[in-house]
């Protein structure tokens, strides 16, 4: 990625916003930590710390939540096999992280008059 193309600017601007955004809903304003010998995962870094320093400007008064948490940003194209032996799919996140009995959990999706309802089912 040419870093100094005008449009790979605006494309990795466009993450550190959409990053931002993420943690602005969430109430968060975390540490900013980067790999260090990426140009990339800097010019995002610095585009999410730029994104807080402007919304701090505008809302002085708003407070975000205690302890901090901590946003690592770091450049995956140093490390080409990961995607292969890693699914990157929510459901597998889920089932890693989330603790769960011996019964697995499984979110189901009914569409009704209403809107779209989500239940859990014990399989």
């Amino acid at each position: 990625m040419n870093l100094s193309d005008v449009s790979s600017a605006k494309y990795l601007s466009k993450i550190g916003l959409q990053i931002f955004t993420v943690c602005s809903v969430l109430n968060e304003k975390p540490y900013i930590q980067y790999q260090g010998k990426s140009a990339i995962a800097e010019k995002i870094a610095k585009s999410v710390y730029s994104q807080f320093e402007d919304f701090r400007k505008k809302a002085p008064s708003h407070t975000f939540k205690e302890p901090k948490a901590h946003l690592l940003i770091v450049d995956r194209s140093f490390d080409m096999t990961a995607p292969l032996i890693h699914d990157y799919a929510y459901e597998c996140l889920v089932y890693e992280t989330v603790q769960s009995s011996d019964e697995a959990d499984k979110l189901c999706c009914e569409e009704n008059k209403q809107g779209i309802k989500a239940k859990v089912n014990r399989c």
